[in-house]
């Protein structure tokens, strides 16, 4: 090897080496904190555990979801009517569900949460009927004529 490409190798190694260095010491202590993290999420769950036993009151409960905006009563009845005056077509092809509704190019809506919530409330009132639940907890209903 030529000296000048030795010194740049000696050079490279003299850098990277320290930085090998302090990528273990990084590594080590991520390790070290995940165990301890993991440790008191256990001792967590036990006190939760024993709170709930004693006085449920005490112990933290689950977080819920927001449901966010609900769908506004003219874009229920938008699609209720929608589907009434399609409800022979629509129920002769299986039944419905948000996404095979928003597939048909005669749909007029586009936006999924307002059609799939729309459709929970047409079903609170009787306009659909729950036909079966599909893959991935798809809801199929038919238009109650």
């Amino acid at each position: 090897m030529t000296t000048a490409l030795q010194q740049m190798k000696e050079t490279l190694d003299r850098v990277l080496a320290p930085l090998s260095e302090q990528l273990s010491t990084v590594d080590s202590e991520i390790a070290t904190q995940e165990a301890e993290l993991k440790e008191l999420k256990e001792v967590r769950t036990q006190i939760v555990a024993i709170l709930r036993r004693i006085d449920p009151s005490l112990a933290p409960t689950a977080k819920k979801k927001p449901e966010g905006a609900p769908v506004s009563e003219e874009r229920v009845r938008e699609i209720q009517e929608w589907l009434l005056a399609n409800a022979e077509i629509l129920n002769a092809n299986g039944g419905i569900t948000t996404s095979s509704l928003r597939e048909r190019p005669d749909f007029p809506f586009s936006n999924k949460t307002a059609t799939s919530k729309a459709l929970i409330v047409l079903h609170d009132r009787g306009v659909l009927r729950l036909d079966r639940i599909g893959r991935g907890a798809a809801r199929y209903y038919k238009v109650v004529i």
